[in-house]
């Protein structure tokens, strides 16, 4: 179990460093405007599909603590693979667009 907490604290540290970067990149996109451009657009999908693989793996952090006894981890652990597979399909849509864009417009 212990390897397991270790685990699951590197990968959501790291996680949270990548999400921090992401949020802060959209950030910086939107002050500046740079979406006008092909190229900030197309960094901009590659972002927000890093950040929803990210907000993936943050969720590791409410099953660290996991006991299957216990109604609030069964809904936490329900909950936790419905939001990973609804990101991984939302990383899956900006990808999808991102070479949509790199074939119809570049």
């Amino acid at each position: 179990k212990d390897e397991k907490n270790a685990t699951l604290y590197a990968s959501g540290s790291i996680a949270i460093l990548s999400s921090f970067c992401c949020i802060l990149a959209l950030v910086a996109v939107a002050l500046k405007q740079l979406y006008r451009k092909v190229i900030y657009r197309l960094a901009t999908y590659q972002v927000t599909a890093s950040l929803c693989d990210s907000f993936n793996f943050v969720l590791g952090f409410m099953l660290i603590g996991y006991d299957g006894e216990r109604i609030y981890y069964q809904v936490v652990c329900k909950a936790t693979a419905f939001l990973g597979q609804f990101l991984t399909l939302v990383n899956l849509f900006f990808i999808s667009w991102l070479t949509f864009h790199l074939f119809a417009f570049v």
